[in-house]
């Protein structure tokens, strides 16, 4: 139990309210898309050196990480966004619209920043960094260190930064943890999970002829059509989950490998993009569709297939390549566990009341939660339903709020 009272910690967070809306905004006003967040992890490196963190960590691929070292009575707490941003062109469907000032002007109106990544996480970062600063001089009362980190190439929804954070610099540093926070949209309430992501790749094999001896080709294309119904019986067995909802199954692209118009393609890939529960794993998905395909190839002898996982391949801003699977875990909190009970109660003592929610898409949580099993929840001041719009805000008054919950969750209030 921190020896530090509820109404102190207000009282030290209303000294520095201004500093974390100033830094938001020097953060929103940087921008910072996938692969080009050199600039902008300088603006966090600085100011976590600004604010005298005695271990400030640039790594080889570019994210930032600090640690605030506690009284070792307890796990180690990872407080962790990340810094990179959509593209100010990118929207969600349905969401087009004409950005009402500049997207990187981080103006403030009708108590918002406003702003490309103000709500995707950029607000949660200001938080993250300045609730660290209070705990700062509280670290007697702190139970565990605290590292504050933000990662880079987490929006193409494969979080890479935090897999290189987790397996590589921290073990290297000496830096354990044993449970995170993410700063992913939440309104203040706690995020207790979400679906597992996988990108599979099914390619069909044929035999391709140039269109004078085009009787002699195996065309997929024509296959495809096998493929189709397969797919469409698989997504009409999805299981589901009472908090989660019904797993997602679609295809999302095609590609053929014709080299010209006069000649028949040998092969034809569908992308395919599964969305699945906790108790799950992509390797579960993929076998399911591979056994639906095999009963579909045992009709049908022309319809010959290979199942792969989506490979991807990235070059941090810093020059580091890296090749993975486009997948990230699943997982889910239950909410008696203890430490959901833990932030909640922390959450509680500093009079805020957040429910429990989930996410609608994958998050670098489920890299924590899902990949690694830590216990996992996520809690912001963003907004989920501004992400990836031009309505793009945090609130300045969520912002504060942040900045004390994150702080009340690391001292165990």
């Amino acid at each position: 139990m921190a020896l530090v009272s509820a109404g102190e910690l207000r009282d030290a967070a209303e000294a520095i309210r201004g500093d974390v809306v100033d830094f938001c905004r020097r953060l929103i006003r940087v921008p910072s898309e996938t692969g080009c967040e050199g600039a902008v992890a300088e603006v966090f490196r600085a100011e976590l050196e600004r604010l005298g963190f005695e271990s400030v960590i640039l790594d080889a691929f570019g994210n930032v990480c600090a640690r605030v070292p506690g009284a070792a009575l307890d796990g180690n707490l990872l407080l962790t966004g990340h810094l990179d941003q959509v593209r100010v062109e990118t929207h969600f469907p349905g969401h087009e619209g004409q950005w009402r000032s500049d997207p990187f002007a981080a103006e403030i109106r009708d108590g918002c920043i406003w702003g490309r990544g103000a709500s995707d996480v950029k607000g949660a970062l200001a938080a993250q960094v300045h609730a660290a600063r209070l705990l700062e001089s509280m670290k007697p009362d702190m139970p565990g260190d605290v590292i504050v980190s933000g990662v880079v190439h987490d929006e193409q929804s494969f979080p890479l930064g935090i897999r290189v954070l987790c397996e590589e610099t921290l073990p290297r540093l000496g830096w354990n943890v044993d449970m995170a926070v993410t700063g992913s949209a939440t309104s203040l309430d706690i995020a207790l999970g979400h679906m597992g992501k996988v990108e599979l790749d099914v390619t069909l094999k044929g035999v391709s002829r140039h269109l004078r001896e085009v009787e002699h080709a195996i065309n997929p294309i024509y296959e495809s059509r096998t493929l189709v119904e397969v797919l469409r019986q698989v997504a009409r067995d999805l299981p589901a989950s009472p908090v989660l909802g019904r797993e997602r199954m679609a295809p999302t692209g095609v590609t053929t490998t014709s080299p010209q118009s006069s000649i028949t393609p040998s092969a034809y890939t569908a992308s395919i993009n599964w969305r699945f529960l906790p108790g799950r794993a992509k390797e579960d998905v993929t076998q399911e569709l591979e056994r639906a395909c095999h009963e579909a190839a045992s009709a049908n002898p022309d319809f010959k297939f290979q199942i792969v996982e989506k490979p991807l391949t990235v070059t941090s801003y810093t020059g580091v390549e890296r090749t993975v699977g486009a997948s990230c875990g699943a997982f889910l909190m239950p909410e008696t566990d203890p430490f959901v009970q833990r932030v909640k109660r922390a959450l509680e003592a500093v009079g805020q009341t957040p429910g429990f929610t989930t996410w609608t898409v994958p998050t670098h949580a489920g890299y924590l939660g899902g990949t690694l099993g830590l216990p996992t929840v996520g809690y912001s001041p963003c907004e989920y339903e501004f992400n990836h719009t031009t309505e793009d805000r945090v609130g300045v008054d969520a912002l504060f709020e942040a900045m004390i919950g994150y702080a009340a969750i690391a001292l165990g209030l």
